[in-house]
């Protein structure tokens, strides 16, 4: 789509709701809040919410059904 990074990472926070968003606000409160935000690239978003939404043992197998195709 050509969007930079930090519109992204925007974008999909605006996006969040419900356990997203509970997860997403106390996060980026413990972290330092706006002055930390503005430092949390598109991979570093996508690698924290995998991390908090997907169980490792999820990614793994959706990986391999990726791969299988």
């Amino acid at each position: 789509m050509g969007c930079e990074d930090a519109f992204k990472t925007r974008l999909a926070v605006y996006k969040f709701e419900g356990n997203a968003l509970a997860w997403w606000k106390a996060y980026k409160q413990a972290k330092g809040g706006d002055a930390w935000l503005v430092t949390v690239t598109w991979a570093d978003l996508k690698k924290l919410f995998f991390l908090q939404f997907f169980p490792r043992a999820e990614q793994e197998r959706l990986k391999r059904e990726y791969h299988s195709i």
